[in-house]
């Protein structure tokens, strides 16, 4: 028994010690196969067992050799995935490939990899001999979980200076194998599929060539889903680069991230229409960016932030902001891809300068001319249908402009525009919808100027309506003037007060005739050409080219009128009616030089009240034609003052007639009419037709002119003559001078009147006064002389050069009481006796010289008594130391004659007889004008004696010898001296012995004192 259990323990034993020497020899074994599997690689068997269970994944790999490292698992060295026969097909090779295999599975008996690592791997894309695109530094961390799920905890590469990070996690992933992209044969892609992709890969390595990176810029990303269906596949990724300079642009502080999914629900099936959006239809994404010092071809951002997404079929910006310009820029916009509506929406408050490199040449120029101190704030938001995807460029104003939906808001204050004033502010909505805009409240202030615009167009069909409203200022409207036509018109206002303005006009922009205005203006406190204006009122419309005035008003002191009237602007015809009371001194600054120069002898104290309706054309000035009524009171012509003139006229052809003109002065006591009065203003000439009256004739005189009143000067009528009046009155002048060539006016003074002419003076005269081209004609003239009658003619030279007035004239008198001629002439006490009868005919003579008149005249004088004229009475003295009974003193002359010549203002006689019954005296010599005297004197004794008269003269012709005279002085005090006796009183010594001797020694005598 206990030999039995002996061998049975020795057998234990045995079996124990074979058994640890197996455990042994399989732990050496394993350690052996690990150490040879790690150094040496594994078996081919293995091998091709691991890369079958690899290609079940989904993972296809080419390597040198297959280690087994106690930790890490397989190790595949010196990776390469690719084809090996094409040169130009993208190679990845890895350094190193760990395996990581499910150790569980393999004591199972079964082969599972659980995932890989790659180290140092290399991704080459060949594009061009010599040019490769190439991803370096790849580490990846990939795990194999159940249900074929892919988990990628780690993927790490660097691309043209980025880090690229990726993670994420897909189930059924080896389901990718069955996506059309990758699960097309070899044989069905073509060599120019290949061109295709290669041409676009060498494109995108050429743009990364072009980039450059400050720091490092970082990619990190994120990719969920299951393979076996594409919807749930999520990519989420964010990029970061502190700064980015590419040829088209530099950014800093790069911010980017973006989520990429399926649209949920699945879109329906694609609509071809869509063109290019079709293959983004299956996806959502959503996306946010962010930088700083953005640099878009000379457009500077300080900041730009934008947020957005895709879901079918919508694409949306839901923010986009950018600080620049001093200002900032915000806007939305959505495009439903499926109808083509763009909706947006757009905030700005930056300066346009900042982006003016983005618009057209033209654009940029008119922009340059355009500066804010604060930038200008728009609002606007609308919608826009765009045209097909799949069609080809559009026509903006047939196809886009139509589509166009917008309204928003622009203010700007304080802007300049080049040659321009200052614009305070700019305020305004505006709106567009179906090609019509609409600005419902445009408001412009700039300095005193203040404006209302509202208005729309009709883009398509060109109509337009617009309102302005509000006051302009004159110093707004300037620079606006290019014409030089309306700058110098404009050049005559000064305004001191903006001017109210409202306009409404509705039309088509193709057809302008067709426009149609109604408006109003108003303006105070302004002037013309330096006249000061109290206000001016005007409402006028427009339509068919026919300008309508209805109402204007305009008060400028005493001046009140009101006009209306209408205008063809094609025809440019004409009629306007006006009416009101007109001051002379609105008028003078608006008158040509000739009309001024006529103006200038005219002064109003009341303004003139005038009624004018009018027509013409503004082509052809010189066919207007106006009728009316004027009427003006209380005014001068050459400082001739009248009451009051009224007419009614017509005007036509340059001639203005006036009907039943009637003029009033002297509170009514001197009134004329005629039945026309002719202005022609071409010929400058008044023609006066059936005119009658009585106004005083110095007046007439001194209003024709200074020349006319000092020729009529010396003819004054005592009273106001009844007179007609018919004929021309010149109006042209040269210089201050009146041209008198086709004066032609005649005055017939009807009935009588008292006249006077130096000492001459006549109770009633009548003649005419006729004044003809250079000359004053008075003719016909017939009055009373002094119990007489007189008649006589005159020709006066109204245009004589220098000094006085050139004149001729004749004049007769008969049965003149030369008493009272004397009286008039000579002495109110004379005892001149006698009737007269006579005529002078002065042939030359000037009114300022008396040595240049000539002529010539003759006397007749009955039953006179001439002794008391001293001229005549000179030899009464020496008579009456013969005898008292001889004093021609006291005897009445029987008659008297004489002729005469005058030359150069000397009078000259040798026919001049006085006889009486006792004596008769001859007077030969000379008298001139200022009454100087030289003439001697013979006095026949006893020559008019009946029947013996001439018998007695020459028997004392020794006697009368005595008496011959020489005669000086002057007519009043002349001066005798006896020819052959030296001593006159010696003569009557004889005579009177007693008296004479007296006379020659007594004293004279002296007036005693005056009592006190």
């Amino acid at each position: 028994m206990s030999r039995c259990l002996t061998g049975f323990w020795r057998k234990c034993r045995l079996a124990l010690r074979l058994a640890r020497f197996v455990a042994w020899a399989a732990v050496l074994g394993v350690l052996g196969a690990m150490i040879w599997f790690n150094l040496v690689g594994l078996p081919g068997f293995l091998k091709t067992r691991l890369v079958t269970a690899l290609h079940e994944r989904g993972v296809q790999l080419e390597f040198s050799r297959m280690r087994l490292r106690f930790v890490h698992g397989l190790i595949c060295d010196n990776v390469r995935v690719g084809a090996t026969q094409e040169t130009n097909s993208p190679v990845l090779t890895v350094r190193e490939v760990q395996i990581r295999v499910n150790f569980t599975a393999l004591l199972h008996r079964r082969l599972q990899v659980d995932g890989l690592v790659l180290h140092q791997g290399n991704l080459n894309i060949p594009l061009a001999p010599g040019d490769t695109l190439a991803l370096t530094n790849l580490e990846c961390q990939l795990r194999f979980e159940p249900n074929d799920t892919w988990t990628l905890d780690e993927f790490h590469a660097s691309l043209a200076g980025a880090r690229f990070a990726l993670t994420g996690e897909i189930e059924h992933a080896p389901e990718f194998r069955h996506w059309k992209m990758f699960s097309a044969p070899p044989a069905s892609i073509t060599p120019a599929d290949r061109g295709s992709v290669q041409a676009s890969l060498k494109s995108f390595s050429d743009t990364l060539k072009q980039i450059h990176f400050d720091g490092q810029p970082e990619l990190n990303a994120r990719l969920n889903g299951d393979a076996r269906e594409v919807r749930s596949l999520i990519l989420a990724m964010n990029i970061r680069a502190p700064g980015v300079q590419t040829p088209w642009f530099s950014v800093h502080d790069l911010k980017f991230a973006a989520r990429v999914g399926a649209a949920a629900p699945a879109p329906a099936a694609t609509d071809p229409a869509w063109g290019f959006w079709t293959n983004l239809q299956p996806f959502h994404v959503e996306w946010t960016a962010h930088g700083t010092d953005l640099n878009l071809d000379h457009l500077d951002a300080a900041a730009v932030d934008c947020d957005g997404g895709w879901t079918a079929p919508g694409l949306s910006i839901t923010k986009f902001s950018a600080v620049l310009g001093g200002g900032a820029l915000d806007a939305s916009a959505k495009l439903n891809v499926a109808t083509r509506e763009l909706n947006f929406n757009l905030h700005s408050g930056f300066d346009p300068h900042a982006a003016a490199a983005l618009l057209a040449s033209p654009a940029r120029r008119q922009l340059a001319q355009i500066s804010w101190t604060a930038p200008p704030r728009l609002r606007a938001e609308g919608s826009l249908v765009l045209p097909p995807w799949t069609g080809g460029a559009s026509d903006w104003q047939t196809n886009l402009a139509p589509r166009l939906r917008l309204q928003g808001e622009l203010a700007f204050t304080n802007t300049r525009v080049a040659g321009f004033p200052r614009l305070d502010s700019v305020h305004t909505h505006f709106s567009c919808t179906n090609r019509v805009w609409q600005l419902p409240d445009l408001a412009v202030v700039q300095g005193r100027t203040a404006l209302a615009l509202s208005g729309w167009v009709d883009e398509a069909a060109q109509n337009f309506h617009g309102a302005l409203a509000g006051r302009l200022d004159a110093a707004s409207v300037q620079p606006f003037l290019t014409t030089s036509n309306a700058a110098r018109g404009f050049a005559y206002l000064t305004f001191r007060e903006p001017v109210a303005l409202a306009l409404d006009a509705t039309g088509n922009l193709r057809d302008l005739a067709a426009l149609v205005i109604t408006g109003r203006v108003a303006a105070t406190n302004f002037a013309i050409r330096g006249l000061p204006v109290d206000s001016f009122t005007a409402t006028f419309n427009h339509a068919r080219q026919i300008w309508d005035l209805p109402g204007l008003s305009f008060i400028q002191g005493k001046t009140v009128f009101e006009l209306s009237g209408r205008l063809d602007e094609a025809t440019q015809n004409f009629h306007g009616t006006l009416a009101g009371r007109l001051d002379a001194d609105s008028v003078r600054p608006f008158l040509p030089p000739n009309a001024a120069r006529g103006f200038a002898y005219l002064t109003f104290r009341e303004p003139v009240a005038l009624s004018v309706e009018a027509a013409g054309n503004l082509r052809q000035p010189a066919a207007l034609t106006a009728t009316g009524y004027v009427a003006a009171v209380n005014f001068a012509i050459r400082n001739q003052w009248l009451d009051r003139v009224a007419a009614t006229f017509s005007y036509s052809n340059l001639t203005a007639e006036f009907y039943q003109p009637k003029l009033e002065r002297a509170g009514g006591a001197e009134q004329f009419a005629a039945d026309r009065l002719t202005l022609d203003l071409a010929g400058e000439r008044l023609f006066l037709r059936g005119g009658a009256g009585h106004v005083s004739p110095t007046v007439v005189a001194a209003a024709i002119g200074p020349k006319t009143a000092e020729a009529m000067a010396p003819y004054q009528f005592l009273a106001m003559p009844e007179a007609t009046v018919n004929g021309c009155i010149p109006l042209k002048h040269e210089g201050d001078e009146l041209v008198t060539d086709d004066a032609d006016l005649r005055f017939d003074v009807v009935g009588t009147a008292p006249f006077r002419w130096r000492r001459f003076q006549t109770p009633a005269i009548t003649g005419t006064i006729h004044w003809l081209a250079n000359d004053l004609i008075l003719t016909n003239v017939v009055s009373e002389c002094y119990g007489g009658r007189a008649h006589g003619w005159g020709v006066f030279d109204v245009q004589t050069p220098g000094d006085g007035t050139d004149f001729f004239f004749f004049m007769a008198g008969t049965n003149v009481d030369f008493h009272a001629m004397g009286c008039a002439l000579w002495s109110p006490t004379n005892q001149l006796r006698g009737w007269l009868t006579g005529s002078l005919n002065v042939t030359r003579a000037n009114s300022s010289d008396w040595r240049t008149w000539d002529g010539y005249g003759h006397a007749e004088l009955r039953e006179g008594l001439l002794w008391d004229a001293p001229i005549f009475g000179l030899m009464s003295p020496v008579l009456n130391t013969i005898t008292p009974g001889l004093d021609v003193g006291s005897s009445r002359a029987t008659d008297g004659a004489g002729s005469c010549i005058m030359t150069n203002g000397v009078i000259f006689t040798d026919t001049l007889e006085i006889r009486s019954l006792t004596m008769r005296l001859n007077y030969v010599g000379t008298v001139d004008l200022e009454e100087n005297v030289s003439a001697r004197v013979q006095a026949q004794l006893l020559r008019n004696t009946p029947l013996l008269g001439s018998l007695f003269s020459v028997m004392l012709l020794p006697v009368s010898k005595a008496f011959e005279c020489d005669v000086a002085g002057t007519l009043d005090q002349p001066r005798i001296t006896p020819v052959y006796i030296p001593f006159p009183k010696v003569l009557g010594a004889p005579l009177h012995p007693i008296r004479t001797v007296e006379e020659i020694f007594s004293a004279p005598a002296t007036n005693s004192p005056a009592k006190p």
